[in-house]
C-alpha cells in the first residue's frame, strides 16, 4: 500500500510540474502512434491540462489527434473491440463530442463494464470503474444518466 503511495505521489509530483507535457513522442500525430501512446500512458484524464503550467497534457493531445483523425467507424471499433480500457474511453468520449447517435450495443457494453483505470482528476488519482466514468463523460454531454444510482 504504501509502495502505491510513493509512486502515485511521483507521478503526480511529476505531472503537476508540467513535463508530463513534453514526453510526447514527435511521431504522435499519427493515428496508429497517438492510439498506442494513449494505451502505453494508460491513465484517463478528467482534465485537460496539468500542473501550475496549466500546458495541455500529453494524454490530452492524444485525445485531440484521435478526435481530429479517426472516422467515427474507427471510434465505433476502438470503443468495442480495443483491449485497452483507457483507449475504450477516449474514443466513447471523441464520439460524444461529434454528438452522433452511439450504437445501444456499445451504450449497454459501457454501462456494464467493471475493467478500472487510474483516473487523474486534477492532482487527485485514484482507481475508477470504466462504467462510472463512461456515465460522467454521457452526463457532460447530455444530461441524462447512463447508469441509473
Amino acid at each position: 500500500m504504501m509502495k502505491l503511495f510513493i509512486m502515485t505521489f511521483f507521478l503526480l509530483l511529476f505531472l503537476a510540474t508540467g513535463f508530463g507535457g513534453y514526453a510526447q513522442n514527435e511521431n504522435t500525430n499519427t493515428l496508429p502512434n497517438a492510439i498506442k501512446e494513449m494505451a502505453a500512458f494508460n491513465i484517463y484524464e478528467t482534465t485537460c491540462t496539468v500542473g501550475y503550467s496549466n500546458i495541455a497534457s500529453s494524454q490530452y493531445q492524444r485525445f485531440i489527434i484521435l478526435t481530429s483523425l479517426a472516422t467515427t467507424e474507427d471510434l465505433i471499433i476502438l470503443a468495442s473491440t480495443n483491449k485497452n480500457p483507457v483507449v475504450r474511453l477516449y474514443s466513447f468520449q471523441a464520439l460524444k463530442k461529434r454528438n452522433i447517435k452511439i450504437p445501444l450495443l456499445l451504450i449497454d457494453k459501457f454501462s456494464r463494464d467493471q475493467d478500472q483505470v487510474i483516473s487523474l482528476q486534477g492532482c487527485l488519482a485514484e482507481n475508477t470503474v470504466v462504467k462510472l466514468l463512461t456515465n460522467e463523460i454521457f452526463v457532460a454531454s447530455t444530461n441524462y444518466k447512463l447508469i441509473k444510482e
